[in-house]
């Protein structure tokens, strides 16, 4: 099997200019969930303008709040209440005050009728909502993170349960092998970057041995590096790049949940919009970027403005 294609170093220097990634849509480009910057959620114990109270939440609830309600139920709601704080959510809820309103929340993010957030915005993943869910079977107990307005690293699970194994062969979805080299390798990880600080790039090679752009698409916002994403075999899942010369590139998902456009089928101009469209629905990126090394910001965590993994609508 041919190994994984090589790269260009342009895109990689483009890397340190990217912010806002791939976001949700609905949601504005900042530092992220823990971040301060313009548009960014607004963290558990925030008081919207920068000052800090402590919030009473656990840092894994508060994550999920800051990532997907806060920025409309902040310290200055512009929807009917704030999701703040420990009373916030553990107060009866207006339209049934024998339910708190944490549940109503849950209630709300599963619905398929009136779904939270609403219109366009992100669907909260089933493990995120689970975070909530047990943590108000747990009987709603107090947290605290330390009162600093950040609401800490969400847990992260492999949904697909396999991971890759550096070095190896590993066994592909559905059976048989993937070679230890190919599109497929090492799920998670910034290839563009990775490949660069190995030295595995050739200017003069052809064409065929560059990536131009490449990231991983999975189920959930926060899963592990290495961890096999959307098995491209059993999903009409793909990545839409539009550059900005309009020109459209349709990108199928490997076993592994990898997505790549190599350097013979370009070129690419740069900026880049981006959407994954799957089973008739979309999740469009935000902002136009500079970069194509999409898991740089697709972090477990998040980095550069980008809440998590890129993941399906």
């Amino acid at each position: 099997m041919d190994s994984f294609p090589r790269v260009v170093l342009p895109f990689v220097l483009a890397l340190a200019a990217a912010a806002g990634c791939f976001m949700p849509p609905g949601e504005d480009p900042g530092e992220g969930p823990s971040g301060g910057g313009a548009g960014a959620p607004t963290p558990s114990g925030s008081t919207g303008n920068g000052a800090v109270v402590d919030g009473g939440l656990p840092c894994d609830v508060s994550a999920v709040l800051a990532t997907y309600c806060q920025g409309c139920h902040g310290a200055e709601p512009s929807a009917p209440m704030s999701l703040l704080t420990y009373e916030d959510l553990t107060a009866g809820a207006a339209s049934d005050p024998a339910r708190s309103v944490a549940e109503l929340s849950v209630e709300r993010m599963v619905s398929t009728e009136a779904p939270m957030p609403p219109g366009s915005g992100p669907t909260v993943p089933v493990a995120e909502v689970e975070v909530l869910r047990a943590w108000i079977e747990a009987g709603t107990p107090r947290g605290d993170c330390g009162g600093s307005g950040n609401p800490g690293p969400v847990a992260t699970v492999c949904t697909s349960e396999r991971q890759w194994r550096m070095g190896d062969d590993n066994p592909r979805p559905g059976g048989g092998e993937l070679d230890e080299e190919g599109p497929w390798m090492n799920p998670g990880r910034a290839c563009i970057a990775c490949h660069t600080e190995s030295g595995e790039f050739d200017e003069d090679e052809d064409d065929e041995d560059f990536v131009l752009l490449g990231g991983t698409v999975y189920p959930t916002l926060h899963e592990p590096d290495l961890c096999y994403g959307v098995d491209g075999n059993t999903t009409d899942a793909r990545v839409v790049i539009t550059d900005a010369q309009n020109r459209t590139f349709s990108l199928p998902l490997q076993p592994t949940g990898n997505f790549y456009l190599p350097g013979d089928e370009g070129p690419v101009s740069f900026p880049i919009k981006a959407k994954v469209v799957a089973n008739g629905r979309e999740r469009v990126m935000n902002t136009p970027q500079s970069s194509g090394d999409c898991n740089g910001c697709h972090t477990e965590q998040g980095k550069n403005g980008a809440p998590g993994r890129i993941y399906l609508p």
